[in-house]
Order: C-alpha cells, then sequence, then structure tokens
C-alpha cells in the first residue's frame, strides 16, 4: 500500500511528517475512537443529568441536599467511566501504533492537534 493509497488517522495537513497506518490499523484505530466517542456522548447525558439534579435541588421552597449530593455523585462516577475509557482507549492505541507513530501521536496530542 503506497502513501497515496493507505488511510491516514492524522491530520490532512499534517499528512507530509507523519506515518501511513496499515489497513488493519485503521480498521482498530476506528473501533477505538468510536468507543471513546460512545464514552464522552453518555458522560455528556450524565453532566445534563447531574445538571438537572442541582437545579431540582435548589429550586424548590427548601434546598434538598440528597438531589444535590446525588447530582454530584452522578458526575464524579461519570467523570470516572471517562477516565477509565481515555486510559483503556491509550493503552489499545499504544499496542496499536509502532514506536515512530506513537512518538508522531504523542506530539500531536501534546501540541493539541488531536484532543483525547
Amino acid at each position: 500500500m503506497t502513501d497515496d493509497e493507505a488511510p491516514n488517522f492524522f491530520p490532512h495537513s499534517q499528512r507530509g511528517r507523519l506515518t501511513t497506518l496499515e489497513a488493519e490499523q485503521v480498521r482498530k484505530l476506528a473501533r477505538i475512537l468510536d468507543e471513546l466517542k460512545t464514552d464522552r456522548a453518555q458522560a455528556e447525558v450524565d453532566e445534563r443529568r447531574a445538571v438537572a439534579a442541582f437545579v431540582d435541588a435548589l429550586a424548590g421552597a427548601t434546598f434538598e441536599g440528597e438531589k444535590a449530593r446525588e447530582g454530584a455523585a452522578l458526575r464524579v462516577r461519570s467523570i470516572e467511566r471517562l477516565q477509565d475509557a481515555v486510559v483503556q482507549a491509550l493503552d489499545q492505541l499504544h499496542a496499536l501504533l509502532d514506536a515512530e507513530q506513537r512518538a508522531k501521536l504523542a506530539y500531536l496530542i501534546r501540541t493539541g492537534i488531536i484532543t483525547l
């Protein structure tokens, strides 16, 4: 597979400086990123639920501390799940990529071109 034919997960503007992925790597990378995307979407739903619990706790005639604690606990659990998902994705990426690819991905993450 030539550089022009091979899929590349790096931004197009960076293509000349980065290593091309093999087709199997692209398939696995897509799965890893899809799982992370799903976990982030769930975290967004959880955040909306936590905020709703905070609003409910605050809106009544008296403050409902239990509802506020439930919202806070939901937020913490959600953050922990997302944290675990990011660590798992990084572990899978490490196993998937070779040393040069990992170094280049690390650079892209460090410079903010790619975010986790």
